[in-house]
């Protein structure tokens, strides 16, 4: 049986490997420390959340008809995750979106943030008129 320290050993590696795949652009390095360092203080969040997806509650593709208001979906092209091939189909069914593949492992937003930023503000820009 492993101790409570080889647990926490094991654990925080697998955390750091997981994290190199997720986020995997340069830019976002900084951010990963961040989050592989915080990872005892995440992990209950990240357990109630992937629990969550789950339960046929989690599933809101139903409401896609609902949703009006103009929506922007930032992905990122090399997602292992949570793959755009995988999610288009619900994507699409979205009437008044706009979508942008960005490169990047799964956040757009801390992987290539310049980008991301200047065409959210494109995006938000475009709602005024």
């Amino acid at each position: 049986m492993r101790s409570g320290t080889e647990m926490e050993s094991s654990f925080a590696g697998w955390f750091s490997e997981y994290y190199d795949k997720v986020l995997i652009m340069n830019q976002a390095a900084e951010e990963r420390a961040r989050i592989v360092a915080s990872a005892y203080e995440i992990a209950p969040i990240f357990e109630q959340a992937w629990h969550s997806f789950r339960q046929p509650a989690g599933d809101l593709r139903r409401l896609i008809p609902k949703i009006k208001m103009p929506v922007l979906f930032a992905w990122a092209k090399d997602d292992g995750y949570v793959q755009w091939s995988r999610c288009k189909e619900a994507v699409d069914r979205f009437i008044n979106k706009k979508v942008i593949l960005f490169d990047g492992g799964h956040a757009p937003f801390l992987e290539v943030p310049e980008k991301f930023n200047k065409e959210a503000e494109i995006f938000l820009e475009s709602l005024r008129s």
